[in-house]
């Protein structure tokens, strides 16, 4: 079967047609369709950002007790895992920081080297927080 396509013939059964659907670099519209012998192909090739691009969330949990811990023994077993300074009350300033509020103290953690990853999920600071701290000091599964 012949078509027309943009002012030239090209056979349907033989020949692939290539197109964007949108914009290159533009959420949302990195879209692509690969036509050929009646079947359509549609392909998200998606979008990435930079890390300084994105937005650190609040990630709150409330903790109830210490496990058995005082707060002198808690603080020393998660100095093994994050660096750990008092400070005022405020926000993670970038990716491996982690604010806790222990009695009526704030503190800034910041997880050492040896415990982050390059991986994309556990690399969050969500799961180092339950992979360094919640599960093996608090016993928060």
């Amino acid at each position: 079967m012949s078509r027309i396509y943009n002012g030239a013939n090209y056979d349907a059964r033989s020949d692939t047609l290539v197109y964007a659907l949108g914009g290159l670099g533009e959420v949302g519209k990195n879209m692509y369709c690969i036509e050929h012998d009646d079947e359509i192909l549609i392909i998200d090739a998606g979008i990435k950002f930079p890390d300084e691009e994105l937005l650190i969330m609040d990630y709150n949990r409330v903790v109830k007790d210490l496990n058995g811990w005082t707060k002198t023994e808690f603080l020393k077993r998660a100095e093994e895992k994050f660096l750990i300074r008092k400070c005022k009350k405020g926000r993670p300033q970038k990716k491996g920081q982690i604010m806790m509020l222990l009695g009526d103290s704030w503190y800034r953690m910041t997880v050492r080297k040896e415990f982050t990853s390059d991986d994309p999920v556990e690399g969050l600071d969500v799961s180092i927080l339950q992979r360094e701290l919640l599960d093996p000091i608090l016993g928060i599964k």
